[in-house]
């Protein structure tokens, strides 16, 4: 190029100029698609948990009517050194069935952690084998206002407690008996 480049970059030639091995695509159009990206929140697939709602949601949710159907206090699992507190409760909202966890909601951190229903008010230590659970999905965080979808034909009924499980080292963390 034989332009100066004060004059190149102030009349945006440099923009217009095709890029070798992309066919049409150039350096301006990649910048913007660039710049569009960073805009809209990043590089890469937007991830949205079916069956996890964040707290910024709950408190629109909070405008709907809801029914509480059961709640309990978690406790922490025997051996566990961090503890699990907070509170559990089954509410209905527009028909469907959900499990919010309270704000002041805590417990350990882990790989693989999953929000469960389990047959029995108490909890054991190691679960996996049992069958006696149906998990709601990855807790999505360890703390704080969380709402998670019970599906649809599990009967409530069927669970007396909330736990808080680690599937991959298959531990109970802590578990809110209804």
């Amino acid at each position: 190029m034989s332009a100066e480049p004060e004059k190149l970059f102030s009349s945006y030639q440099i923009f217009d100029t095709p890029l070798r091995g992309h066919g049409n695509m150039k350096l301006k159009e990649i910048a913007t698609f660039g710049l569009s990206l960073l805009l809209l929140g990043g590089v890469g697939p937007m991830v949205v948990s079916p069956v996890a709602v964040r707290a910024e949601s709950l408190a629109s949710n909070a405008k709907q009517a809801s029914t509480v159907l059961e709640s309990g206090t978690f406790v922490t699992s025997e051996g566990q050194s961090d503890p699990t507190t907070g509170s559990a409760t089954i509410i209905e909202m527009n028909g469907s069935q959900f499990v919010q966890l309270s704000g002041d909601f805590s417990t350990a951190t882990g790989p693989d952690v999953e929000v469960i229903l389990y047959e029995h008010a108490d909890v054991p230590v190691s679960i996996e084998g049992t069958g006696a659970y149906v998990s709601l999905g990855q807790l999505t965080e360890f703390e704080g206002q969380q709402l998670y979808a019970i599906p649809e034909g599990v009967d409530i009924a069927q669970f007396d407690s909330i736990g808080i499980w680690c599937e991959q080292f298959d531990v109970t963390f802590g578990y809110a008996s209804l």
